[in-house]
């Protein structure tokens, strides 16, 4: 193989090591702040959870309140009954005891349905403040994580850049700014031809350089994309073990 093509597959290989470990500090910040962002989601949902207890608590106190003043009324009613001394009157009490017991048992009927609603509630302020817990814990966990990461993906960048640099010294500065000009135009300046195309823009390599291409003997441009390509040989698959002979 040509000493330049395989510095300049080094340089790719190690250039393609250094952008992923870039994209993946880059990403770090938001990472950390979707974590965020889901603890945060996970302390709303308690909150709300909570407030929904606390109306539902508020309106059954309400509630009972309001039944006991109906009650009392009723009671009033009941002891005033025995007073009365026409038939008008009686029919008139009878009249406001009845109206008054309609409200006693709307308002009883409404006070168990905010106590099942309640204990729903409950349940619900229950299950998020134990999602918070662990999504607090995750999250403790992840941004450790992350902050590890990002440790081992700077000092491997670092040694990583110091590798680069040395291999691009080697090269000729034309072919350095052949390597540098076509990674600033495509992202990647070096590829396989695969099966006869360019890996990459997956165009067929002319007939007439096909051959040079196999060699490696020399820099050979893609067409179509401007990329530097080269071949790598097919591994041959291991013999068969022949068969035992028979007699």
């Amino acid at each position: 193989m040509h000493p330049d093509l395989a510095r300049l597959i080094d340089l790719q290989r190690i250039t393609s090591a250094i952008d992923a470990a870039s994209k993946t500090l880059t990403a770090h910040p938001q990472r950390l702040a979707a974590i965020d962002a889901g603890v945060a989601e996970a302390r709303a949902a308690v909150e709300r959870a909570k407030a929904t207890l606390d109306g539902e608590m508020a309106e059954r106190r309400s509630a009972e309140k309001d039944l006991a003043v109906v009650a009392g009324r009723l009671e009033k009613y009941k002891d005033q009954l025995m007073a009365v001394k026409t038939n008008r009157e009686y029919h008139a009490m009878q009249s406001e005891m009845a109206s008054a017991q309609e409200s006693v048992q709307k308002f009883e009927e409404r006070i168990l349905e905010l106590m099942l609603q309640a204990d729903e509630a409950t349940a619900a302020l229950k299950a998020a403040q134990a999602r918070l817990v662990e999504t607090e814990a995750q999250a403790i966990a992840d941004r450790k994580a992350i902050e590890a990461e990002h440790a081992s993906l700077a000092a491997d960048m670092t040694g990583r850049q110091q590798e680069r640099d040395a291999i691009a010294a080697q090269l000729p500065e034309n072919t350095r700014r052949l390597f540098d000009g076509i990674r600033a135009k495509r992202g990647v300046a070096v590829v396989q031809m695969i099966d006869g195309h360019c890996a990459e823009c997956n165009v067929r390599v002319r007939p007439m350089v096909l051959g040079t291409v196999k060699k490696n003997d020399d820099i050979v441009q893609c067409d179509t994309c401007s990329r530097i390509i080269y071949y790598v040989a097919p591994v041959a698959a291991p013999a068969a073990a022949a068969p035992p002979a028979t007699t």
